[in-house]
């Protein structure tokens, strides 16, 4: 019995190339054709091309997924959110602003009303709040009392003039803030009272219906009365 062979022959394509060549003035086009083998991938072949194609496809994955990481944390770093409350932050010079908008009322048409503060929410909320937000009353005017006092003076490098600088815009959120360091806490909630004093831990406590002492450790009072502002706003927009 014939033992069958296997064929060794190799495949061929046919290739022909025209070229122009020039005779005298003329040009005259001329194809000449010819034979090459074909030659087929071997596996290994086909294994490293597959490999290069996956790896390639993967780098792209990951261009494309960078591309959408730095959008992200482009527009993430001019924008925040904290606890419902959308905002922008906004950059003039070395200072970093967090701007929050209200809706205000002013001769008749409704305007909004920036208040810019200059520590993060999202970092503000490390501080603790030990009780609710009460606005207290509202009065004839259609505006909110803050009567805002000071047991202990304050010499921080005027860091407590802009504290307070900064409570006086709660206008936005239709509260008007006073001194009155004859007043004390309403027993009746009627307006918010509110006693800056030191202490050795930053934080607010609730001491009545309306009524906070904002303690003060070393020099934070701007992150306090900023944290006590943030709980204001959240409020606001909850009512």
């Amino acid at each position: 019995m014939k033992k069958s062979k296997k064929s060794n022959k190799k495949s061929k394509e046919k290739v022909c190339e025209i070229f122009e060549v020039k005779k005298g003035k003329k040009e005259k086009e001329k194809k000449t054709c010819g034979v090459i083998e074909k030659k087929h991938a071997s596996k290994k072949e086909l294994k490293e091309q597959s490999k290069t194609l996956r790896n390639i496809l993967i780098g792209l994955v990951i261009i494309i997924l960078l591309i959408f990481g730095l959008v992200y944390v482009s527009n993430s770093a001019k924008s925040f959110e904290y606890r419902g409350i959308k905002g922008n932050v906004v950059k003039e010079g070395n200072i970093i602003f967090y701007q929050v908008a209200f809706p205000y009322l002013h001769k008749g048409k409704i305007v909004p009303w920036s208040i810019y503060i200059r520590n993060d929410p999202r970092k503000l909320d490390k501080i603790p709040f030990e009780g609710e937000m009460d606005f207290g009353m509202k009065f004839d005017d259609g505006m909110y009392r803050l009567v805002l006092n000071l047991s202990d003076n304050f010499d921080c490098n005027k860091e407590e003039a802009i504290a307070f600088g900064n409570m006086i815009n709660l206008m936005a959120l239709r509260v008007k803030v006073m001194r009155d360091e004859n007043a004390t806490c309403d027993s009746q909630g009627r307006y918010m009272y509110a006693n800056v004093r030191k202490g050795e831990e930053t934080k607010i406590t609730q001491i009545g219906e309306s009524c906070y002492e904002i303690i003060v450790k070393d020099c934070e009072i701007l992150k306090a009365t900023e944290r006590f502002m943030t709980e204001m706003f959240v409020e606001y927009y909850s009512e």
